[in-house]
């Protein structure tokens, strides 16, 4: 049996609050038995808890009731535990929102009821918001209220002059009734929305990995909150120095003046495109050099402060639990959009947290000096490197962590069917190392290349790993200038010293001269072009670069062709699958207003409102303004060819007014990181039924909660599990890197 529920509740404290779930007061406790009405209890009135419900209850804790809720089990589930001790197991609950997720639908209940075509009656009401203000919070709380409220605010400091903290029943019965219609609506409109959704995705495995995911939240990360509480002190403070800087060397201007910073560094800059003063462009204007010695400094102090990460310290201390000092519900599955990668939710975002940009003896270092009451004078630079540290085991534990090594490269190597580097990464062969031979440089020489000083070695070694990241997706030289930007490596300085050095064959200079005319033919060509602020010549050196890897990568090229031709063929043949990829173990197929690509592993990555069209009707939705020079085709661009268009939602749900286009390209990153993800379920799966306790997991990464001295829990026994061969992908060759940890690391 199904038991539909839904709580409205009040609390003094936020309902952010750590404390809020173990303290709320029930008011509404409203409940519907599969298909039959809903009914709501009203818990403020006295009576008991009616006994039909007592007893579904009492059932699913035994297993023999599923609990469906929408956003319930972090929160519904959580109150219905601390008020009336009711433990129904994680597999025996079905969270609404997380099956919105797994098929990228809105995570908001509002929205997803107009996006699966409800009838107006059926959808939530949205006179609730008001209704819930009303009743749910503190009435001190309220300090505004729109003319379409069913109140006003003489009403709310009526009841505050009597000394009222929350509104009641009786001071408003009418309203009540209407909060009650609201509540059992809500249900209603909860129930029918699910009924509407697809379902190609509610399989056994699924409903285990949101189980296994409702574990890890439940466990919690437990934070060193002594030392966050002294990084998010000091980090305010540097932060109030640096912005008296700033002002000191632009003659009074504050970064946060956005208008007037960015007036004041294009006054510096004359001549350099500078459209706006966000931390990319700042970074872009500083990796391009020749900044005069003021504007070098300001950007300095600007790299320091402008960092959002660093609030992240005063987050964990904010939604740390007191007791435990634990923070909870910080992984949301599914929740990272159209691949079905895991996200990160709430408070401090710990998916999102910057890749340190410091050794970890330097982080040690400064740690230990924050803890000694010490002032470090890099502090701020080195703030966001210094997150990790904060999240720590229980005593008497050690965190066990193990990282899938280049799992995109060997997925994208197993699925294209290139059995050279499936077999290389079976081996142990450095997929960047093996680059080396397209520029005459040998796979020994590029490992030592690694940590050579000289600065063209160096970037030989570079140049092979960035092109190895940059290129998997269709992309060319601007992937190839962007993905050079994250590792700090000047592209045109590196076509330069290719260019320089004759390691770029004639013939595919040749080529890159015509792809250099085809591209110049367009107004969004050259806008490419001239965006990543290259030469001629070092656009050209890049460009060959792009052809030389896809010499060496032919079949991967021949993926993203079979992509293209599939798509076409998906969509000529409507709800008949194609498959694609190795062996054929990959589909995608046309369902009505959506598009499904089945992995390997049987999950099926979903677009909503998908079609297929050229892209100089995409483009034309996209940008109303946009003409083309030239109806001549550009050979080399795959959004130049017949692309798969559809709909996204954004954070609050909100339908994409123009649709996003995926070439081929994107579709091959669509399907690779969908796959990886798949890859990551299988280990999680292994590490909850086998003790390992995990409390984080991060892309390509299982962090376990073990006891010191656990003999069978070790970083090689988990590289092992992640490890073990999978029975859809025979041949996957899989790689892990474990270790010990005192403190979260990546």
């Amino acid at each position: 049996m199904r038991l539909y529920l839904d709580l409205e509740t009040r609390n003094t404290y936020d309902i952010d609050n750590p404390l809020y779930k173990e303290t709320a007061e029930i008011l509404l406790f409203i409940y519907a038995f599969g298909d039959s009405e809903a009914k709501c209890w009203d818990c403020t009135d006295g009576s008991e808890m009616p006994p039909a419900l007592r007893i579904s209850l009492e059932k699913a804790e035994q297993g023999l009731v599923t609990i469906l809720t929408f956003n319930g089990r972090p929160f519904d589930m959580s109150i219905i535990r601390h008020r009336y001790g009711y433990r129904v197991p994680e597999e025996n609950q079905i969270d609404i929102r997380d099956v919105a997720l797994r098929y990228c639908l809105p995570a908001s209940l509002g929205k997803l009821t107009a996006v699966v075509g409800l009838a107006a009656d059926e959808q939530k009401d949205k006179r609730g918001g008001y209704l819930i203000d009303l009743f749910c919070g503190p009435l001190a709380n309220i300090k505004s209220i729109k003319k379409e409220a069913p109140y006003d605010l003489a009403f709310i400091k009526s009841l505050l002059a009597a000394g009222r903290v929350f509104c009641e029943p009786e001071d408003a019965p009418e309203l009540w009734q209407d909060f009650i219609v609201y509540g059992i609506g809500d249900v209603e409109s909860m129930r029918a929305a699910h009924n509407k959704m697809p379902t190609w995705n509610d399989t056994d495995k699924e409903q285990l990995l949101c189980a296994i995911n409702h574990r890890i939240n439940e466990r919690g990360l437990r934070i060193d909150v002594d030392y966050a509480s002294r990084m998010a002190q000091l980090v305010a403070e540097y932060k109030t120095r640096v912005a008296d800087s700033v002002m000191d060397y632009t003659g009074g201007i504050k970064i946060t003046s956005r208008a007037k910073f960015k007036a004041w560094v294009q006054a510096q800059l004359p001549g350099r495109d500078v459209p706006n003063t966000a931390k990319d462009t700042i970074e872009r204007l500083t990796k391009e050099g020749d900044l005069p010695p003021v504007v070098a400094k300001v950007f300095e102090l600007y790299g320091q402060s402008s960092s959002s990460s660093t609030a992240k310290y005063a987050k964990m201390v904010e939604t740390a639990h007191p007791d435990t000092d634990r923070i909870h519900w910080y992984i949301d599955i599914r929740g990272a959009g159209t691949t079905g990668r895991y996200g990160a939710k709430g408070g401090i975002q710990v998916h999102n947290f910057p890749r340190p940009n410091i050794l970890p003896w330097v982080i040690e270092h400064q740690r230990g000096a924050v803890m000694a009451g010490r002032r470090p004078k890099n502090l701020l630079r080195h703030a966001p490197s210094m997150l990790r540290q904060a999240i720590i085991p229980d005593p008497g534990h050690i965190f066990v962590n193990a990282d899938l090594s280049s799992i995109e490269g060997r997925t994208m190597a197993w699925g294209s069917g290139f059995e050279r580097q499936v077999q290389d990464y079976a081996g142990g062969v450095n997929a960047y190392f093996a680059n080396g031979p397209m520029f005459g440089v040998s796979y020994d020489e590029m490992a030592v290349f690694k940590d050579s000083q000289d600065p063209v070695e160096y970037g030989m070694y570079m140049l092979g790993k960035v092109s190895e990241l940059s290129m998997l997706y269709y992309g060319g030289v601007t992937a190839l200038v962007g993905m050079g930007r994250n590792y700090g490596m000047p592209m045109g300085q590196i076509a330069d010293m290719l260019y320089a050095e004759g390691l770029i064959p004639e013939q595919k200079m040749y080529e890159a001269e015509k792809c250099w005319n085809f591209v110049r033919l367009t107004a969004r060509g050259r806008r490419a072009v001239d965006a990543t602020r290259l030469s001629k010549q070092q656009w050209k050196v890049l460009d060959s670069v792009k052809r030389l890897w896809r010499d060496r990568h032919m079949p991967i090229v021949s993926f993203w062709y079979e992509i293209q031709r599939s798509l076409l063929a998906a969509w000529l043949t409507p709800e008949e699958p194609v498959a694609f990829g190795f062996e054929g173990r990959s589909e995608m197929m046309f369902m009505g207003d959506w598009f499904g690509i089945k992995l390997p592993s049987g999950r099926i990555l979903s677009y909503f409102g998908a079609s297929v069209g050229g892209a100089e009707k995409a483009e034309r939705i996209m940008d109303p303004d946009w003409t083309p020079d030239s109806e001549e085709e550009n050979e080399d661009d795959p959004t130049d060819r017949p692309v798969l268009l559809y709909h996204s939602f954004d954070r609050s749900g909100q339908l994409s007014r123009k649709p996003n286009i995926a070439h081929s390209g994107v579709i091959a990153n669509n399907w690779n990181q969908g796959f990886a993800a798949s890859v990551l379920d299988e280990g999680l799966i292994r590490a909850d039924a086998e003790g390992w306790n995990p409390v984080l997991h991060i892309h390509d990464q299982i962090v376990g909660h073990v006891r010191i001295g656990d003999t069978e829990r070790t970083p090689k026994a988990l590289e092992a599990l992640m490890c073990r061969p999978l029975e859809y992908a025979p041949g996957l060759p899989l790689k892990a890197q474990g270790e010990y940890l005192r403190a979260f690391a990546k």
